[in-house]
């Protein structure tokens, strides 16, 4: 295990004027006196993960904060992050990094070889000990003799800054800290046989810019102040032994009014400095009125982002960054431009590149010997639209930067929006840019990216390291694509409950789809899984959609004949099936087993791996019902009881199912919430049983046999949510590639009044119950019939790596198709992200088990639907309906 070397000698942390090398100790040694920082240090070198971060700045918003997001290669003004060593044909960079599932800044190093394509185990240089916070991210350069330099930032003079430099030439394994010191925004250069030029900021009244100069990184200048008139960012850059900054202006110190555009430049190591024309000037620069100034933004109205500065084929530089209306996210800033200023030998010319949504859309500028100029930036909309970030595009112009032509659109689909794309100084071919992504508007993990010139190779640096040395994983591109089926039947939720099991379902290598048309008619559907083209037919058969219990659910058997099963709320069973495998023309109604089959509620067909089919359902009404499960065999085309009843309402109570789900060894899974009457504020009690014998009998967890049927005196609590408390029936359930089960469901947690969405899951030891989100709406769930409510109920579907994926539509994000997922619920960690732009109404999820099941591809029947309270219509005319094909 690899880490920085750390000295407890106060003078070994102040800037050293002498050119004797600090001691070194042995990393392990260190690590026996501070074990806090050892458990850090073996958390962060188990792959690359990168640190989220939110600035608490939401004011309010409704498009998130400030800034958030995946910042392990914040800020544009940590300068450069990575550099291309041609002795060792390796490209090193440093960002910020953290412990698993945590906000705990560790400052990284890595190292990507290029001549077997590997990435090195990542080296823990400094654990930042407990700052949350990536402004103080590092900068990297390397010297004459191979070493590696990184400077970590501070922020002000409460978070002291620190220099490092590896012990070895062209290593990362260890490295020795040189100096303690006030520096916020490192932006270190090295200039060959003289030594460093290091551009930072200090925070007075505002942030200060500052140089100072050393020959060998050890024995350092006094800080030289630079400019100073009100606050400034600022990008730097070298060419030969020429260093720029390009820089803003913040009015009255206040960072929100960032405006201007100044340059300046060194060409001896800072003895003086002139403004683009060659003019001296005396630094340092005190007012905004100076011979320094490009462009006067501040009487434009406009604010300035920096982001990158490059030089053209003649050396003339070029600064990009982006303008804006506005400091808030959202589109009151609009419009912002990324925009570059190119000196042309003559006079500035301004050019725009692209339009973005955020100003923190940080990219980086590419200048190549053939005249072609590359922006690589996230200024295409992103899964979380206004949020920092959006997906990674590369922007070619090969007339200097006057036209500029989308060349490659580097990622889409994310989950995350994608941020902050850095070049390495300088940069080769296989590893042209390096970004994070990240959640914009909630907690999630952060990976990290690295990119080729043409943008048309892209990697992502391995999480966890199982080897010293490893490849990046090729990234592919999560795919969301939508089908369109038809227009169907919207004025309430009868086509989209979430209880159809199902209305989209695969058998071989076909597709099934069943919804109503706007005139009630059932209309089935079929298509080749790899077409988009469906073939439609309008059967014979109606039902009640003014109803929206009267959903349609479906099942194709083991020798492919689709059974259908519609119109049901306390009527006689409406039942039939396809006249041969394969075919869409149905059989006459039939029935089953000919027995409880007068009252039938809430059909649903689950699949067993030898072909059978189950069919569970309600027998009797809302508070007074009994839950009844049929068998049908595909051998001999029958239909049997299995358990008549199963769970026992006993005439005072009914069960409302959150459905079966069926594990790896044939076992089947139950739960249930309990309903005293008609009200759905009597719901309570999440109940659980198991079969281990096709349904035979059934078991609590423990493995205690239960008396049949199951009734409310016997029932297993797993989850004991009492009446009035907002618990929801008719959920989901999945079980993990251990058979462990888990519940998905919403209630108000004890003494809140916001219900919230809960994962209950068995640990192979015992039940445990788990907050999804954090939603901020109240709302009473009471009353009869159906409800319209500000969130649907939550679908579960378990990976084959036993990833968590709870799909869901809230109010509260847009009423968009929605997905939480979590790694594993021993961290209790859950992202969350939206898999559609548009509302969707009063939609419920319902997705292709089967599809799921075989290539963990997500095809979602989605449909915007209305509903109005208590089973009243809504006036929407008929909508589209999609498959929505995902693959995470």
């Amino acid at each position: 295990m690899r880490r920085a070397v750390e000295f407890t000698e106060r003078n070994l942390f102040m800037k050293t004027r002498s050119t004797c090398p600090p001691f070194r100790i042995m990393a392990l040694a260190f690590c026996l006196m501070l074990s806090p920082l050892a458990r850090a240090e073996e958390a962060s070198t188990e792959g690359y993960r990168g640190i989220w971060f939110t600035l608490g700045q939401y004011r309010g918003q409704k498009y998130g904060d400030k800034y958030a997001g995946g910042l392990g290669t914040y800020t544009a003004k940590h300068v450069p992050i990575a550099a291309y060593a041609a002795e060792a044909n390796k490209t090193f960079f440093t960002y910020g990094g953290t412990i698993h599932n945590q906000r705990h800044l560790l400052i990284m190093a890595g190292s990507y070889d290029h001549n077997d394509g590997t990435v090195s185990r990542p080296t823990l240089v400094h654990d930042k000990q407990g700052v949350t916070d990536p402004h103080d991210n590092a900068s990297i350069c390397i010297d004459d003799d191979g070493h590696v330099w990184i400077f970590v930032s501070g922020r002000g003079r409460a978070r002291p800054g620190f220099k490092y430099r590896s012990v070895e030439p062209y290593s990362i394994d260890e490295f020795e800290r040189v100096t303690q010191e006030e520096m916020t925004y490192p932006q270190p250069w090295y200039l060959p046989k003289t030594g460093f030029v290091h551009m930072f900021t200090k925070y007075a009244r505002g942030r200060d810019l500052y140089w100072e100069t050393s020959p060998d990184g050890r024995e350092w200048s006094e800080d030289h102040k630079l400019v100073g008139f009100g606050g400034h960012y600022q990008v730097t850059g070298r060419l030969g032994t020429r260093i720029v900054s390009a820089f803003n202006w913040h009015p009255e110190h206040r960072v929100d009014r960032r405006t201007n555009l100044y340059f300046i430049q060194t060409h001896d190591h800072g003895h003086t400095w002139t403004n683009i024309h060659g003019e001296a000037l005396t630094v340092p620069l005190e007012s905004p009125d100076n011979p320094a100034l490009v462009r006067d933004y501040a009487g434009e109205g406009m604010l300035v982002y920096m982001k990158d500065i490059n030089f053209d084929a003649e050396g003339n530089p070029v600064i990009m960054y982006v303008t804006s209306h506005g400091h808030s996210a959202g589109p009151e800033g609009d419009p912002r431009e990324l925009c570059v200023a190119h000196w042309d030998g003559s006079q500035w010319q301004f050019h725009s590149i692209s339009r973005t949504d955020h100003n923190y859309d940080m990219g980086s500028l590419h200048i190549e010997p053939d005249g072609t100029w590359r922006a690589i930036a996230p200024t295409i909309d992103g899964p979380q639209v206004y949020g920092t970030g959006g997906e990674m595009a590369m922007w070619v112009s090969r007339d200097r930067g006057v036209s500029w032509e989308l060349e490659q659109q580097i990622t889409s689909g994310s989950l995350y929006n994608h941020t902050y794309a850095r070049r390495p100084m300088p940069a080769h071919p296989d590893f042209y840019a390096l970004w994070a992504d990240g959640n914009a508007f909630e907690m999630s993990p952060s990976r990290l990216y690295f990119t080729n010139q043409a943008g048309d190779q892209t990697y992502v640096l391995p999480e966890t390291m199982t080897q010293p040395r490893m490849r990046p994983e090729k990234y592919l591109t999560p795919t969301i694509h939508s089908v369109n089926v038809g227009t169907g039947w919207a004025k309430n939720t009868v086509n989209a409950p979430i209880f159809r099991q199902h209305a989209l379902t695969t058998h071989g290598q076909t597709q099934y789809i069943a919804f109503y048309n706007d005139a009630g008619e059932v209309v089935l559907g079929r298509r080749p899984i790899d077409r988009e083209a469906w073939e439609l037919v309008t059967t014979r058969y109606k039902g009640d959609v003014r109803d929206a219990h009267n959903a349609i659910s479906m099942a194709v058997d083991g020798r492919g004949v689709l059974h259908l099963a519609w119109d049901h709320h306390g009527h006689p069973l409406q039942y039939a099936r396809s006249v041969a495998p394969g075919s869409l023309e149905l059989t006459d109604p039939q029935p089953m087993t000919g027995v409880n089959e007068a009252s039938v509620t809430y059909p649903e067909f689950y699949n067993l791996a030898s072909g059978d089919l189950l069919f569970l359902y309600r027998e009797g009404v809302s508070g007074r019902g009994q839950t009844m499960l049929n068998r049908y065999d595909v051998a001999t085309g029958e239909w049997s009881p299995v358990q008549h009843p199963l769970i026992d309402g006993q005439g005072q109570r009914n069960a409302y199912t959150n459905q079966i789900a069926i594990d790896h060894r044939g076992f089947w899974h139950i739960s249930w919430v309990w309903r005293e009457s008609g009200d759905v504020a009597t719901n309570h009690g999440l109940c659980y049983a198991r079969s281990e014998d096709q349904g035979k009998t059934w078991v609590k967890t423990d493995g205690t046999p239960y008396t049949l049927p199951i009734t409310a005196w016997n029932a297993e609590v797993v989850q004991n949510v009492p009446q009035k408390n907002g618990l929801i029936n008719q959920c989901s359930m999945a079980v993990d590639s251990r058979g462990r089960p888990m519940i998905a469901t919403y209630y108000r947690p004890s003494g809140a009044d916001v219900p919230q969405y809960h994962l209950v899951w068995f640990d192979g030891t015992e039940w445990h119950a788990q907050q999804v989100t954090k939603r901020r709406t109240p709302f009473d769930l009471s009353g009869g019939g159906t409800k319209r409510i500000p969130m649907s109920r939550p679908k579960l579907a378990v990976d084959d790596q036993d990833r968590i994926y709870m799909l869901f539509r809230d109010a509260e994000r847009g009423d968009r198709v929605s997905v939480a997922i979590c790694d594993d619920p021993t961290r209790a960690v859950w992202t969350r992200t939206d898999l559609t732009r548009d509302s969707v109404g009063q939609w419920e999820p319902c997705y292709d088990q089967q599809r799921w099941q075989q290539d963990n591809v997500m095809h979602i029947y989605v449909q915007r639907v209305g509903q109005g309270d208590g089973e009243t219509l809504e006036n929407l005319p008929a909508q589209m309906i999609s498959v929505l094909e995902w693959t995470p």
